[in-house]
């Protein structure tokens, strides 16, 4: 299964529709960081999101893990944080367009408030077989007919239904679907060893060339050092007294990869750059975009507060601005419907607020300089 589009509207913190693509739509050069779906439509290998703080980057990853948490992994709204929850009122809407099995299908749902809990108020289910679909264009204005499935459909014509309000009808068809997905949301703040078991001495050395072995047994952490002639421990909730916080985090989110990237799945990643270099998130980067480590079509959804990781993705489509309004809400602006031109780094493009909310405004850093003098100029 391929997620392709993902669509939010009515979502308290934004403005207007949020709309997420997934597929490729500009231009496709062979090899060119995109995985084939149901050519003419291929998938994204890297989806960025970037902005300055404050600006919905993480609250974006998080509706996207709620839109693969149902349809990739079969989640009930009873099983989402509060927090996402709250985002949505009544009548707010999702829209998931996913590939599965020879077909295209779309997802349309809307919640309610139910209480304290949210719910769905009403879902649709379409489908058009991917033999119909001969461009992109066509995709992007795809016409999918009346509705395979409904909610109401079941309720009204009085039969059992079995999902509970929080479940979506999705499950009928994806019940069995292969995709794999997993996230660091959550933890990208946070350095833990969660499993048991022996760190693996590849990753390792990516991050700690003085590391000649550790392993985890019985929560405790036993790591030995080249330069030590004796094993140490730890409790593995003290990891970081013994290994560095980059070490901690790279050894999770390699073992994520591998995962994967086997399954060709979807890692979503917060603050790619917490606790790495520049080197080795170019590295995770890489992984993804090369298809000769990346052969069954795997995605990496990531999130950053650096504009220099952009230089190194070739796909302008790929990349997504975060933005605030005046009044405060989150907006989002996709670099290639902004910027044309290729001869520009994305970085400077973005630091330069070329692209209006990408840089803190010059009247807020001048005024900030001017209360530093002050300051220093009173006794």
């Amino acid at each position: 299964m391929k997620i392709l589009r993902i669509v939010f509207t009515g979502i308290i913190s934004f403005e207007g529709k949020v709309e997420i693509n997934l597929f490729a739509e500009d231009k496709i050069i062979r090899g060119g960081n995109v995985s084939a779906v149901s050519p003419p439509i291929f998938s994204q290998n890297v989806i960025s999101f970037v902005g300055i703080n404050a600006t919905g980057k993480t609250t974006m990853l998080r509706l996207i893990d709620m839109a693969f948490g149902i349809v990739a992994g079969n989640r009930g709204l009873d099983e989402m944080d509060r927090e996402i929850k709250s985002l949505f009122s009544n009548g707010s809407g999702m829209e998931i367009d996913f590939h599965l099995d020879g077909h295209f299908y779309r997802l349309s749902s809307t919640f309610i408030h139910n209480g304290r809990d949210l719910v769905f108020r009403d879902e649709e289910i379409f489908r058009v077989a991917q033999s119909a679909v001969t461009s992109k264009r066509q995709f992007e204005n795809l016409d999918y007919g009346p509705p395979i499935l409904s909610r109401k459909h079941y309720e009204n014509d009085s039969v059992p239904f079995i999902l509970k309000d929080s479940d979506s009808i999705v499950i009928a068809y994806t019940r069995n679907a292969h995709c794999t997905y997993d996230s660091t949301l959550g933890s990208a703040n946070q350095n833990l060893i969660l499993d048991e078991g022996p760190l693996s001495p590849l990753f390792l050395r990516l991050f700690d060339g003085g590391i000649a072995d550790a392993t985890v047994k019985d929560r405790v952490l036993r790591a030995r050092f080249n330069w030590k002639d004796r094993e140490d421990e730890i409790d593995v909730m003290f990891a970081d007294r013994l290994l560095s916080s980059g070490t901690i985090r790279g050894n999770d989110l390699f073992s994520r990869i591998v995962t994967i990237l086997k399954n060709g799945g979807y890692l979503l990643i917060d603050e790619i750059e917490n606790h790495l270099n520049k080197k080795l998130v170019q590295l995770i980067i890489d992984l993804f975009q090369d298809n000769t480590t990346n052969r069954n079509g795997a995605t990496l959804v990531f999130s950053t507060h650096y504009m220099e990781l952009l230089d190194s993705l070739e796909r302008k489509d790929a990349i997504y601005i975060m933005r605030k309004s005046e009044i405060g809400r989150c907006d989002m602006v996709r670099y290639s419907d902004v910027i044309r031109r290729n001869d520009i780094k994305k970085a400077d493009v973005l630091l330069s607020n070329m692209i209006e909310g990408t840089a803190p405004s010059y009247d807020d850093i001048e005024k900030l300089k001017e209360f530093l003098c002050r300051e220093q100029e009173n006794p």
